[in-house]
């Protein structure tokens, strides 16, 4: 395939106040004039969980969570745009688009859930007859367009992401940070089951299981599996290995963080336009040949972080934080 440009120009926006914390935690395009990005903005007494993008400026949103009947601004954790272009919110639980805005789904409420079951963060689907969720202790639920169903994981971990392959595959990322453990869950035939697990191990043990902790998880058009977490790793024909093409990225190949920070986005268009986010800054674009970072030059002791990233065609929006403040970074080719 040929290699795409590198070439973005871009802005970096922030919000928030330095005594008050705030965090941008997720992120979709619906198109150029239309980009959400939620998490928890402070300024003085008002608390916004949401900015929306309208082709000319982000406008600070306050989008209604209610939890027993009880209204407020509590932050989002997540944020998802289907093909068809309606969003999905999560706060803990889904919030599916209605005539009226978006309407809150109380899993627990509804007996799909209970107290064995966490948080929903992260959203994938290929649309209203087909979405799922997951988040913490391994809690993964499936919307089919009338009802939604728990699905049994097999695990307990935290599942930080989840994302589809075009031959109807799902894939979930897992991660215990502080245990520098993850694992990496597949769908079949409406089961789900471990097809490797990632912990502190060393080379003779690779690639039976793979390094750290998993972020992360994207598939490209070749249905190639990539996730990341203390390092980029993919998934081709059956077979793990290292992502390559990136600098240092092996076992021992980082010290000081000389390339990049831990990874915690990956999103692209294909296997020869895709990116890859994390913390110190980390915003790295492959364009089938060579990486090139984006934005501000990448620098191990930089405070920012850069939770999640999404892109669509020429269009790439990452956020996060950098000490109290949101920030988010917007890159046109």
């Amino acid at each position: 395939m040929d290699t795409t440009s590198h070439n973005f120009s871009w802005e970096i926006f922030t919000f928030g106040e330095g005594f008050n914390n705030s965090i941008l935690r997720d992120v979709a395009i619906i198109d150029e004039n239309n980009i959400w990005a939620v998490g928890d903005i402070r300024i003085g007494e008002e608390k916004y969980n949401a900015v929306h993008w309208d082709g000319e400026q982000w406008n600070l949103r306050k989008i209604i969570v209610t939890y027993r009947g009880n209204p407020s601004y509590a932050p989002l954790l997540g944020v998802f745009s289907l093909p068809t272009g309606e969003v999905i919110f999560s706060s803990g639980v889904p919030y599916l688009p209605s005539d009226n805005g978006w309407i809150i789904q109380h899993l627990w409420d509804m007996g799909v859930l209970d107290e064995n079951n966490g948080i929903v963060t992260s959203i994938w689907g290929t649309g209203l007859n087909d979405l799922y969720v997951v988040g913490d202790f391994g809690t993964i639920a499936h919307y089919n367009g009338t009802n939604w169903r728990a699905m049994e994981s097999g695990t307990d971990m935290f599942l930080a992401d989840v994302y589809g392959s075009n031959d109807g595959e799902v894939y979930i990322s897992g991660s215990d940070i502080p245990t520098v453990s993850g694992l990496i869950l597949r769908e079949t035939e409406g089961s789900w089951s471990t097809i490797i697990e990632g912990g502190i191990i060393d080379e003779t043990q690779l690639f039976d299981k793979l390094y750290g902790s998993f972020a992360a998880i994207w598939v490209d058009e070749r249905n190639t599996v990539y996730t990341g977490g203390n390092l980029l790793f993919q998934l081709k024909n059956e077979s793990w290995d290292y992502v390559r093409t990136f600098p240092g990225n092996y076992l021992g190949g980082n010290p000081g963080a000389f390339y990049h920070g831990y990874f915690s986005g990956i999103r692209g268009n294909g296997s020869n336009d895709w990116v890859v986010c994390g913390d110190r800054n980390t915003l790295q674009h492959f364009n089938g040949s060579t990486w090139q970072q984006l934005g501000l030059p990448y620098d191990p002791s930089s405070r920012i972080r850069w939770l999640s990233v999404e892109q669509k065609e020429n269009l790439v929006v990452a956020v996060g934080d950098e000490g109290n403040r949101a920030k988010i970074i917007l890159l046109r080719r």
